[in-house]
């Protein structure tokens, strides 16, 4: 039976487990209640405030002030975003940000594409009535490590980047030291971003509304002339990337949050090691060797010199004197036709993936740590157990995904002898369900590695 709700009067079907700012957010769009530490793929928080929406059972009835963000929609409530307390609540809560937040806005770096800056006009910021006091702004800047840079005077104790940090890249680097006045940011013992555990993923940069935590490619910045969404090629996992272009030159990279593979999320390769592209020496046309000398050519010079040599060889030496080795980084697609090509028309079963010779020491790790394969088992579970077993020391980035995964739950730290916390911050053993609910008892091993990526690598035995 649909259930109901009422947003400002007005009556809407309401979604299991909706949450009041995603049941508001879904027939008003995003901007319509602000937020200043909700993030797309970060669980919900409640620390702001900012979001607070007037809850009542009756209409017009005594209304409760709720965060909407992590507060669970009540069947036929009504909800009121923008009533007169609530409008001078989210004001005054912007209010005493400000007052610990530099307002060099023009000259900051995430100028235009700042979530405080946005927020303070959202909700009428003109001046603001508290006067100068004790703050924080002479914390000094952080530029020690070669990616990640921080300036903790901006920074506003939304804990996005500390959560960032737990849940999407599980490596608990940061964390929120101090109380009331003096909360602040710790790099893993109270070290330069250099001196902790930073892996650079750069999932804290994106995360931080403000420029708190940023990176020297100044990713957040609106300057770019277009923005050009594209695959990664580092690896098979096949992470979306949004990449900024200012001149036909790469300027920075940032992760799409609506990508299905990597949710925001991607590792330091994909997000900074960008720079090959133009690499002086880059291949820019086929190479055809003359004279002991490799000679830049055409495409279809190539293609002809290929099918001319293919052709000499198969007929004077049969088919199986050709042989084919395709790359890991290649789509699916193109290593099936590769295959296909030297099964088919060459006529020979000589055919190889570099992933067998230089991904030998990655998948024997994987299935020391994992299990040999388990991609085949996305389609029939929900939930799934790793047992003994540790994600996150094969791949970084793909341990993080959660592809078809509802839950994975209660690994193993090998090394350390400690649970590891998975993204959803879940801690627990539990036992396989197939989707229609039946139990399939104990099962030893069970990770979907790379069931949303591509060249899907695993087997099972």
């Amino acid at each position: 039976m649909e259930k109901y709700a009422y947003i400002n009067d007005k009556k809407f079907a309401v979604s299991d487990g909706d949450t009041i700012l995603k049941f508001v957010r879904r027939y008003f769009g995003n901007d319509f209640v602000p937020t200043l530490c909700d993030a797309p793929n970060l669980d919900p928080y409640g620390s702001c405030r900012v979001c607070s929406v007037d809850v009542a059972l009756v209409q017009n009835g005594n209304a409760k002030v709720m965060a909407s963000c992590h507060t669970p929609v009540i069947e036929n409530s009504y909800i009121y975003t923008d009533s007169t307390r609530i409008t001078k609540l989210r004001k005054n809560i912007i209010e005493l940000v400000l007052t610990d937040h530099p307002l060099d806005c023009l000259t900051c770096e995430v100028n235009n594409n700042c979530e405080l800056q946005t927020v303070a006009a959202r909700v009428g910021i003109r001046d603001v009535r508290y006067p100068e006091g004790k703050n924080h702004l002479d914390r000094k800047k952080d530029l020690s490590h070669p990616y990640m840079t921080s300036d903790f005077s901006k920074c506003i104790n939304c804990f996005r980047c500390v959560r960032a940090c737990d849940e999407v890249q599980g490596e608990f680097v940061l964390t929120m030291a101090g109380r009331g006045f003096d909360s602040h940011i710790v790099k893993s013992d109270n070290k330069s971003f250099f001196e902790s555990d930073c892996v650079s993923c750069g999932a804290c940069a994106q995360a931080c509304p403000t420029s708190a935590i940023s990176d020297v490619f100044e990713s957040k910045s609106v300057v770019a002339d277009k923005k050009v969404r594209t695959i990664c090629t580092y690896c098979g996992v096949g992470c979306n990337l949004e990449v900024a272009v200012v001149n036909d030159k790469v300027k920075s990279i940032q992760a799409p949050y609506d990508a299905e593979v990597n949710e925001g999320h991607t590792c330091l390769k994909g997000r900074f090691a960008f720079s090959f592209y133009n690499h002086p020496e880059r291949l820019r046309s086929p190479l055809i060797k003359r004279n002991g000398e490799f000679v830049p050519v055409s495409w279809d010079e190539a293609y002809d010199f290929i099918t001319q040599k293919f052709t000499s060889i198969k007929n004077e030496y049969g088919p199986d004197a050709l042989a084919g080795i395709s790359s890991a980084r290649c789509t699916n697609e193109e290593n099936y036709l590769m295959q296909k090509f030297f099964r088919a028309v060459i006529g020979t079963n000589n055919i190889d993936s570099c992933a067998r010779v230089c991904h030998s020491p990655t998948a024997l790790g994987c299935n020391v740590h994992l299990a040999p394969g388990c991609n085949q088992l996305c389609g029939r579970f929900e939930i799934y157990r790793l047992h003994n077993g540790n994600r996150c020391q094969p791949h970084r980035c793909a341990s993080c995904y959660r592809g078809k995964v509802e839950a994975v739950c209660h690994e193993k730290n090998q090394h350390s002898n400690r649970p590891t916390q998975n993204r959803n911050g879940t801690l627990c053993n539990v036992s396989f369900a197939t989707s229609s609910g039946n139990q399939c008892g104990h099962v030893e091993y069970a990770f979907i590695f790379y069931s949303a990526g591509r060249n899907c690598r695993s087997k099972i035995y």
